[in-house]
């Protein structure tokens, strides 16, 4: 009967490695599809871990990110499109304002000549 009992709790325990082991694996394929994803190395990102890198340290400095990231607020994800949009417009508005001015000066232009010559001699009586 005891050896019934420790035999069934070295199964469990063998039952519960084996699930430990098999989630370990679940992990470390979804890690590397990420990486293979962003084409990042794994070789190469461990080449540029300091060495005196901890789990602590490297969960201080999430916390901090996270922190900067709270702090921006919302982000208009859209934003670049419409700033792109509205660049385009500006652009637009920019040469019709540029050919408006460059009309205004040949009118201006257009007009002081006008007045600088003697204006023609009317052979019909002004009413006045």
């Amino acid at each position: 009967m005891a050896v019934d009992l420790r035999l069934d709790a070295a199964r469990t325990s063998l039952d519960e490695a084996r699930l430990a082991a098999q989630q370990v694996r679940v992990r470390r394929e979804g890690v590397a599809e990420q990486l293979t994803a962003t084409n990042y190395e794994f070789e190469a990102l461990v080449a540029q871990i300091a060495q005196d890198a901890t789990v602590d340290v490297w969960e201080s400095q999430l916390e901090e990110t996270k922190g900067k990231i709270e702090r921006l607020g919302q982000v208009n994800l859209a934003a670049i499109g419409e700033f792109k949009e509205q660049s385009e417009r500006k652009e637009y508005l920019d040469r019709q304002c540029k050919d408006l001015t460059d009309a205004l000066e040949t009118l201006e232009s257009a007009m002081r000549k006008s007045i600088g010559r003697p204006a023609p001699v009317s052979r019909t009586p002004s009413i006045a």
